[in-house]
C-alpha cells in the first residue's frame, strides 16, 4: 500500500516502513507526526478516488534534522570582469513512514 502525500509546498509518494526527506518541520527528534492532507491512496491493483479520501491518515517518526547538498549558483557578466558565486543548503527532516491508516 502506498499513499500520496502533501508537506510543505510538495508531494511525496510514501509506502509504510520507508525513510523519506521531506522539508524542514517543528517537530522534535523521536515525535511522531501525523500527516493529515493525503492526495491518493493506492495499492497493487486498486487506487482510491479523492472523495473517499475522508479521515485516511500517514504516520511518521521523526529521525533526524539534517542539511542537504550544497547547491551553487554563478552570476557572471561577459567583458566586464564580474563573477559571483553563491551557494545554499536546504534544511530537512528525515522522517521513518509507521503506518497508513484509512478507515
Amino acid at each position: 500500500m502506498y499513499a500520496i502525500i502533501q508537506s510543505s509546498g510538495h508531494q511525496y509518494r510514501v509506502s509504510p516502513g520507508e525513510t523519506v526527506e521531506i522539508g524542514r518541520l517543528s517537530a522534535k527528534v523521536g515525535e511522531e507526526i501525523i500527516f493529515d492532507q493525503v492526495l491518493m491512496l493506492g495499492s497493487e491493483r486498486t487506487v482510491a478516488a479523492p472523495a473517499e479520501l475522508q479521515g485516511v491518515k500517514v504516520s511518521a517518526k521523526v529521525v533526524a534534522h539534517p542539511r542537504g547538498k550544497k547547491v551553487l549558483g554563478l552570476k557572471y557578466k561577459p567583458k566586464k570582469y564580474y563573477r559571483r558565486k553563491v551557494g545554499q543548503r536546504e534544511d530537512l527532516t528525515r522522517v521513518v513512514i509507521t503506518e497508513i491508516v484509512a478507515p
